[in-house]
């Protein structure tokens, strides 16, 4: 019983997410500090204890479109072997271009026959980010710590500054940590005004407007001690009639909840109603 009212109440925090960012305008009015950059929410609810975490795709590095240096700067940030870096930087790119040409580092078909497995690279465009756990390179480890910065969704090769995660904007080939901290100590504040010209000439060119068309939204919630977690990307429209479609809805615990480095936007005094 408890884990179904855990599991009403994580997929009521999916909706309630999506409510907020549909009236983000409000809150910006409000003077609220809101952003789509992962902050992590807490949600009143007398069910229980429900956590909501808003994430814009733009933010997030598309393993379709990110260039290679992205994509390098990204898989440094968690993987210490520049050999290692290279090699699944190589057969990601191997993995989505038309090609059946190996770069040095990178892997075909051949590769992933000779270690038995029964899949080898589509060729083609990723259809989602668990994709990449099959890339030759990627292990379980670093899948768990590069899928919540990347995306299939954003459909851009540049990043959207202004709702990237921490650790992404680190990874951007140029930037500076004294930049990456006053970005931040501004979403704290509730500051969204950036200052592009603080921004390395390097690193600018890597970076580019969002759209915000697709979040990624999670949910967490405990009843009496168990626990539920949804995770969902949402694509919003431009109809009263539908104001979102559901691309993705997966049932587990989005690690967002269990990373304390994330921004938790809560009161102790307070919750979001």
């Amino acid at each position: 019983q408890n884990q179904a009212k855990a599991l009403a109440l994580a997929e009521a925090g999916i909706w309630r997410g999506a409510a907020m960012v549909l009236n983000r305008s409000i809150a910006d009015s409000n003077g609220e500090k809101f952003n789509l950059a992962g902050s992590v929410y807490e949600l009143e609810s007398d069910k229980g204890d429900l956590l909501v975490s808003l994430q814009s795709c733009s933010g997030l590095v598309d393993l379709n479109r990110a260039p290679p240096e992205i994509i390098k700067g990204v898989l440094a940030a968690v993987v210490s072997s520049p050999e290692r870096v290279d090699e699944i930087s190589d057969s990601l790119l191997d993995w989505r271009d038309e090609d059946d040409l190996k770069r040095l580092a990178g892997a075909e078909r051949d590769d992933y026959d000779s270690l038995g497995l029964a899949y080898g690279p589509s060729n083609g465009l990723m259809n989602s980010v668990s994709e990449l756990a099959r890339v030759i390179g990627v292990t379980p480890d670093i899948y768990e710590e590069l899928k919540l910065m990347m995306t299939v969704y954003s459909g851009q090769s540049r990043i959207d500054i202004g709702s990237a995660p921490e650790q992404v904007m680190e990874s951007l080939p140029g930037m500076e940590a004294s930049v990456v901290e006053t970005i931040m100590s501004g979403r704290e504040t509730g500051n969204k005004h950036l200052d592009l010209t603080q921004i390395p000439s390097e690193t600018r060119k890597y970076i580019g407007a969002g759209q915000n068309e697709f979040i990624r939204i999670s949910s967490f919630a405990t009843v009496n001690g168990t626990v539920s977690g949804i995770n969902s990307v949402i694509k919003l429209e431009a109809t009263k009639q539908q104001p979102v479609t559901v691309m993705t809805w997966r049932q587990n615990i989005d690690a967002a909840f269990l990373d304390g480095s994330l921004n938790r936007e809560q009161e102790s005094d307070s919750k979001i109603n």
